[in-house]
């Protein structure tokens, strides 16, 4: 990976659960910059009105601790808020983290096709802002896993379904069409020359020299070799201490069936 001069930082779009939040650390660990999340900045109405309509499957599995959709709507407006600045970045290095969808509380309350944002779109706009898109994905299976029991612990405190069974189907029912949507819509881009491709499993594997080779593609200065070798310890604050159950553990066999049929249309995309 050779250092383009002219770029101003980075823009991060990973599939949910791929990763996402143990990148954004590492990235900031190793080069001082907050992440912001989300692409564009959306004020707290922009937020509400995503949350009007709510798939009602999602609705009649969520917890009784579960927030409301005015408690969620502003827990996910602070967090796209966080580390935003109201005027123009100028010179700053920048790096943001998404999702290459519309917006992930919406994702959650109501999963639909429609809200995959075009990657041809994101690249541009990524290069209209001198930012190095990087593209983090990971199996499906995993992805499923990890959001199905993300949806049970309730850490992230957006949503949280009551128990283990219901989030198994809800995420083979309404969440894994539209990841395996977004998967699918940037197949063609994994080549593409304005794109890092990434998959998680290779992250773990080498984290420090393939986050320090990412920011200096980026034109992010790491601030010393350490800082990289300590960023593989920035786990996501919604990380799992036990991580033994795989998604052959959580996932019935005929959902298992349904996944791996999933990730065979993938492969052969």
């Amino acid at each position: 990976m050779a250092m383009i001069n002219n770029l101003m930082g980075m823009q991060l779009i990973s599939v949910p659960k791929s990763g996402t939040m143990f990148f954004s650390r590492c990235v900031e660990k190793a080069t001082g910059v907050s992440p912001v999340y989300g692409s564009s900045p959306m004020t707290i109405r922009d937020v509400a009105r995503d949350l009007v309509v709510v798939n009602q499957d999602v609705f009649r599995c969520l917890s009784q601790g579960s927030r409301s959709m005015e408690q969620l709507s502003r827990r996910y407006f602070l967090f796209r808020a966080k580390n935003r600045c109201s005027g123009t970045d100028g010179d700053a290095i920048a790096f943001y983290s998404d999702h290459g969808l519309h917006s992930f509380a919406k994702f959650l309350v109501n999963p639909l096709g429609d809200d995959v944002q075009d990657p041809a779109q994101l690249i541009s706009a990524a290069q209209i802002r001198r930012l190095q898109l990087v593209y983090l994905r990971r199996d499906i299976k995993a992805v499923a896993n990890s959001l199905a029991h993300f949806l049970v612990d309730g850490k992230s405190r957006l949503i949280r379904i009551e128990d283990m069974a219901q989030a198994t189907r809800l995420v083979c029912e309404c969440y894994v069409p539209v990841l395996a949507q977004l998967i699918r819509r940037w197949t063609p881009y994994l080549r593409h020359p304005s794109v890092i491709a990434l998959r998680f499993e290779e992250l773990l594997e080498t984290p420090g020299p393939l986050v320090r080779k990412v920011c200096e593609r980026s034109g992010m200065m790491v601030m010393a070799p350490e800082a990289v070798s300590e960023a593989e310890q920035q786990k996501s604050w919604t990380y799992r201490i036990d991580q033994s159950a795989r998604w052959t553990d959580t996932f019935s066999q005929a959902q298992q069936f349904e996944l791996q049929r999933v990730e065979t249309l993938l492969n052969d995309y």
